[in-house]
């Protein structure tokens, strides 16, 4: 549902709207029948009231004693984010977060409850309240201070459970899953923006100038927009105005980190970082033969991997290298085969643990091209080229390379031969073997494709 700045990773356009909730939310029992309203806390309204409208007042002034923040700003400034909690052993529910935001452009960025270690719980709201609204909260308090409805009872009786009221801090925006980072440790953040007016020109501006490293592209939701930065915990909780921009601050995940966009001092860092934190396998650990079109061991993220007598070719030059495929595939299999997914490993300073080695078979040159009836013969000839270099060693096989060719999975030689291989059934006494195949290809320049997988197998030569 998102259309991304970000080349390789943008979505089709949205084609189905949110649905609106047009009602008030009320609290129901599991049979349908509307639970009992809970008790309020018993305070003395007009001293509960009256502190709630000062906190408000001083927030106020807050806001309208800060300068235009830094010469030169944008105008256009969306609002602020209110922290509130409840007191302990009360809490709020979804109709009370509702009259919260009634009457106004507030919005709920988050309702959690909280339970402290003897059991009791309080609910924690974060709203995002635009500039000029804040007498809105003031006079849903005023109302329960000093007013009663016409029968005698108390409006907003559920603002007797409110106890603090603060201006969302780094801890209050913070919707992800892990835990908030307590380092000082500079790191790649989310951050999602109210899609209002000049907010986008208002956050890049702020970070600038509050040294805040932000990527060039922008995601795009209906009402939000997410940009990744790079920054300190510390250099975002002294950016006050720069956190009046968020709806949400979440760790960077890594699907959105452009490391290719970094320069070749910047990426060689990185290389360097993973080597420093790499624990090689042990001399006896499993392996993943790679049959693809070989494997370059200069690599510096493999030449200590790979070891020269395990990387093997079935051509009559002896070159094992991944010369002939173009794009270098065979060495790129063998990256995502010895550390998974590179970013994950990048956006994190654990020590990498290796529990298998790597072994590589070149079976396929784009300028000797084997003759299809030949494939089956091939891959048998590539297994038993690994195999007797370490026949002991425990492996599973990998072969991520398909056919050109209409292919609707009806068996071939290629697959019987395969299957034969597995099942140890060539000759008696034969060992079985795991071998993991790839199923279709996928143009990642296609933004469609991945989504109709798979579909759009069927509509492709190979």
């Amino acid at each position: 549902m998102a259309a991304s700045e970000f080349p390789f990773f943008q979505s089709p356009p949205p084609t189905l709207r949110h649905l609106p909730l047009v009602h008030e939310p009320k609290r129901i029992d599991a049979e349908g029948r509307p639970a009992p309203p809970r008790p309020p806390r018993n305070v003395d309204r007009s001293q509960h009231g009256a502190a709630l409208m000062g906190r408000i007042d001083e927030i106020e002034r807050e806001v309208g004693d800060e300068p235009a923040l830094i010469e030169g700003e944008p105008s256009g400034r969306v609002g602020l984010p209110l922290e509130i909690h409840t007191a302990w052993g009360h809490t709020l529910g979804a109709e009370h977060a509702h009259a919260l935001t009634t009457n106004a452009e507030i919005e709920v960025l988050l309702a959690v409850p909280e339970r402290d270690e003897s059991g009791q719980e309080r609910t924690r709201l974060v709203l995002h309240v635009p500039y000029g609204k804040l007498h809105v909260l003031r006079e849903k308090f005023r109302r329960f201070s000093e007013e009663s409805t016409p029968k005698g009872k108390t409006p907003n009786p559920w603002v007797a459970n409110l106890e603090e009221i603060a201006r969302a801090a780094v801890a209050g925006l913070w919707t992800d899953e892990e835990a908030l980072p307590d380092d000082a440790e500079r790191r790649w953040w989310e951050f999602w923006l109210h899609d209002k007016g000049d907010n986008l020109e208002v956050f890049r501006f702020l970070s600038e100038r509050f040294g805040i490293e932000l990527k060039r592209g922008v995601l795009k939701f209906l009402d939000r927009r997410v940009l990744i930065g790079r920054a300190t915990r510390g250099q975002l909780e002294e950016a006050v105005p720069l956190l009046d921009c968020l709806a949400e601050l979440r760790r960077a995940r890594t699907l959105h980190l452009e490391w290719t966009d970094l320069s070749a001092a910047e990426q060689q860092e990185m290389v360097d970082h993973i080597g420093d934190r790499l624990e090689p396998p042990g001399e006896d650990a499993p392996s993943v033969a790679l049959l693809d079109t070989g494997v370059n061991r200069g690599h510096p993220l493999l030449e200590n991997l790979l070891r020269p007598e395990d990387n093997h070719t079935i051509f009559g030059d002896g070159d094992a290298s991944d010369c002939c495929s173009g794009d270098g595939h065979g060495t790129l299999s063998a990256g995502l085969a010895t550390y998974g997914d590179l970013r994950e490993v990048l956006a994190n300073s654990e020590a990498i643990q290796l529990r298998h080695a790597l072994e590589g078979v070149r079976m396929i040159d784009e300028v000797r091209p084997h003759e299809p009836e030949n494939y089956g013969k091939v891959t048998q000839q590539a297994v038993h080229t690994v195999e007797t270099q370490r026949h002991d060693r425990k492996r599973v096989f990998a072969m991520p390379i398909s056919s050109e060719g209409a292919n609707d999975g009806r068996p071939s030689s290629w697959s019987a031969a395969v299957d034969a291989l597995a099942f140890g059934s060539e000759e008696e006494g034969e060992p079985k073997r795991l071998i993991f195949l790839s199923a279709g290809n996928t143009d990642y320049l296609n933004a469609q494709e991945p989504l109709i997988y798979p579909d759009a197998n069927h509509g492709r030569d190979h």
